[in-house]
């Protein structure tokens, strides 16, 4: 089960609250009209960003070890199982961004695998989706898959090792 996360409606409340004091002081405030259109595109451009949460919040405990077949049964076709991914030998639960890892998702197809191989590779290709022979990478591509296991690292928790 998925849960809202907290850090992130703290974040919210944060921001709306900073929103409604900047709005206060500008109401305050006489200005100009070359600050204020400056003020105005200021604003347009943060209104354009965008966020995506990635914490570690999750109601799982750890699965321990799995081999591949069990890791399997973590892939999405079960919605009563959180969404597992594996990278470098640590199992991963990436229910918290269904966007990315849930179906229809981008990543989809890395759930319920060890993605290592198709991480370092930069490849979604079935022969790298189920290989997890990672001696025939070259140094780029092992770099590339240390910068994915370290966004992993970063933004879910480690629920198991890979055996």
């Amino acid at each position: 089960m998925v849960r809202s996360c907290p850090r992130y409606q703290e974040e919210e409340e944060e921001e709306e609250e900073e929103e409604e004091d900047e709005e206060e002081e500008e109401e305050e405030e006489e200005e100009d009209e070359e600050e204020e259109e400056g003020e105005e595109e200021e604003e347009e451009e943060e209104g354009e960003e965008f966020c995506f949460c990635f914490c570690n919040y999750t109601n799982m405990a750890p699965v321990g070890n799995l081999t591949r077949s069990q890791l399997a049964a973590y892939n999405g076709s079960d919605s009563s199982k959180p969404l597992l991914v594996a990278v470098k030998g640590n199992i991963y639960d990436v229910t918290s961004a269904p966007n990315f890892y849930g179906k229809g998702g981008n990543y989809h197809c890395l759930v319920g695998k060890d993605a290592s191989r198709a991480l370092g590779r930069m490849s979604l290709e079935k022969p790298d989706l189920e290989s997890s022979v990672l001696s025939d990478l070259n140094r780029e591509q092992v770099a590339k898959l240390n910068e994915w296991e370290a966004k992993f690292r970063s933004k879910y928790p480690v629920v198991g090792k890979l055996v």
